[in-house]
């Protein structure tokens, strides 16, 4: 290791470069040579003929390469006992040595051994670094998002079983009530009615009861008559009886009109329903933390890998690159850069792609480029595609790393805001190539000017008039799948991103109001940000899997993380 730190003490020292020793900046070294070279030196040294051809790494990464270089064990041929490998065959997957070239490896492809193990190493490393910065972080996200989503789920399903046992208890009670009511106003209505056919009755008993008894007065008083023979008892009885037979009559005359009450049992018709079970999409959000950014006005984010952020700053054009400590609500600056931009987006490896404002190019800058050099405008962009003569308006980057460009005519501004425009959808692969393109020809959109996507569904953000904006959805052939919203609607939408459901969380500046639909069209949820003090939202980022991080126009506090639960 005294090797390793002379050599790195070395490197630390400014020199000239060892080829044309004029130039002082020096940025590589040959690992073979030990020559210290700069940026054009470099090109010719590569090609000058060697034995153990050129190694030539970055002055920066000098000592780590170097450590690496000298763990590697010193292979002896197994054919030529004197020599040391130092070739690699990456046809038979072998060490050799140059002796073993003329004998087994004539017109095989070789490299360098130690060039051969210093790319293999790094690849080893950044796969390491990716899974312990990236993949193992997003896993163990998810991990805990399902462990709460099963307990989430556990607590609605009780809840719901709870509200059937109590609302059960409730029909059972209202309908014994309803029942017992019911029994006793039809009690009620029989006895008013036996009562009222007493008193009828009763009474007129009495009356015949007391007319028997006079009859039977007068039978015997009759028989007792007619057997003494006494004419003038004979005639006194006559004369009475008649007057007794006429009201013993009128009393037997009487009719009385009653009423039976009969009890008629009815059939149960449509039984009670204790209820139903309907089953909804689930979307909730609650908002977690608020961080004060230093910023002016942040009105686009873009996540990158790693929980890092991009935020732009409107005031100044200023692309900030930050990490966010959401447990302590606080983040840290880690990088800034002036870029003029329309709309930014982020690929999978890192690099930045993005259009600028009436240009028709769109441009990435390498994410090795936003790490080395501290001060990145236009110019340190490249091309990486052509829409011309359209100008591109929106740019997307999809969650399976395609881009999505929405472009317009150049004399979109000489056409009134509510009339169609001519517009073209161009998706590419991550290297450029392109997949689809689609075309309208005025007879669609307005002003497309933001693009989310999900799975083969795009999702653009129309604006139809100087007050309202729609969503409109193509499938994969290009065909219009939905339309959400029109010109009765004063909504203005501002951002949109969608969730790894499908669902779609649509940002309305104006209203500063979410609304998200579901992969259909449909209406899932409404949250008023005003409700959760977040005030002039402009764009929003799916941050970390389950989170929506919004950016603001406020000068205080102005990003905001919610969490969304969704299922």
């Amino acid at each position: 290791m005294t090797e390793v730190n002379s050599l790195a003490l070395k490197a630390q020292v400014p020199k000239t470069c060892n080829m044309c020793e004029e130039t002082i900046e020096v940025k590589y070294r040959c690992l073979e040579c030990n020559f210290i070279l700069c940026e054009r030196c470099r090109r010719f040294h590569e090609k000058i003929k060697t034995i153990d051809f050129h190694h030539i790494i970055n002055i920066k990464d000098d000592n780590a390469s170097l450590t690496k270089l000298f763990h590697i064990p010193i292979l002896p041929c197994l054919l030529h006992k004197e020599e040391n490998c130092v070739l690699y065959c990456l046809d038979c997957e072998e060490t050799a040595c140059t002796a073993c070239i003329s004998i087994k490896h004539q017109k095989h492809t070789l490299e360098n051994l130690k060039a051969y193990y210093l790319t293999k190493t790094s690849e080893i490393e950044n796969g390491k670094d990716r899974i312990e910065l990236s993949i193992l972080p997003s896993l163990i996200r998810r991990l805990k998002r399902l462990e709460h989503l099963i307990i989430f789920h556990t607590h609605k399903y009780e809840k719901a079983k709870q509200k059937i046992y109590k609302w059960e208890k409730y029909m059972k009670d209202s309908i014994a009530n309803v029942l017992e009511k019911q029994r006793e106003e039809l009690i009620q209505r029989l006895d008013i009615n036996f009562t009222e056919t007493k008193e009828t009755i009763l009474p007129e008993i009495s009356k015949l009861k007391k007319a028997k008894s006079e009859i039977e007065d007068i039978l015997i008083n009759i028989d007792t008559v007619m057997s003494c023979g006494d004419v003038k008892r004979v005639n006194d009885v006559r004369g009475s009886l008649h007057s007794q037979l006429v009201e013993i009559k009128s009393h037997t005359a009487l009719k009385i009109r009653t009423k039976i009450g009969n009890f008629c049992e009815k059939e149960i018709g449509a039984l009670p329903l204790l209820g139903e079970i309907k089953f909804k999409d689930i979307f909730q959000m609650k908002h977690v933390s608020c961080i004060q950014t230093k910023l002016t006005c942040i009105d686009k984010i873009v996540s990158l890998e790693g929980g890092l952020v991009l935020l732009r700053n409107l005031e100044n054009n200023m692309i900030h690159e930050i990490e966010i400590n959401s447990t302590k609500n606080t983040c840290n600056e880690l990088d800034h850069f002036e870029l003029d931009v329309k709309d930014i987006s982020a690929l999978n490896s890192g690099d930045i792609i993005f259009i600028s404002p009436d240009k028709s190019d769109i441009r990435t800058i390498t994410s090795k480029l936003i790490d080395s050099n501290p001060r990145k405008d236009f110019f340190d962009s490249t091309t990486f595609y052509q829409t011309h003569p359209q100008i591109p308006t929106a740019i997307h980057v999809s969650p399976d790393n395609n881009i999505i460009i929405c472009t317009v005519e150049p004399s979109r501004e000489s056409i009134p805001m509510d009339e169609p425009c001519h517009v073209e959808i161009y998706i590419l692969t991550s290297l450029g190539k392109q997949i689809s393109h689609f075309e309208f020809n005025r007879d669609l959109f307005c002003f497309p000017d933001k693009i989310s996507s999900i799975d083969e569904m795009i999702c653009i953000a129309d604006s139809i008039s100087d007050y309202s904006s729609r969503v409109v959805t193509l499938n994969k052939s290009g065909e219009v799948k939905w339309i959400y919203g029109d010109t009765s609607t004063s909504v203005i939408i501002s951002d949109m991103v969608h969730t790894p459901l499908g669902n779609l969380v649509i940002l309305q500046v104006c209203q500063s109001k979410l609304q998200v639909l579901d992969p259909d069209g449909g209406r899932l949820r409404i949250l008023d940000l005003t409700n959760l003090n977040i005030t002039h939202p402009y764009c929003l980022s799916i941050y970390n899997d389950n989170y929506i991080l919004v950016g603001c126009g406020a000068n205080d506090s102005n990003l905001h993380i919610l969490e969304y639960i969704e299922s």
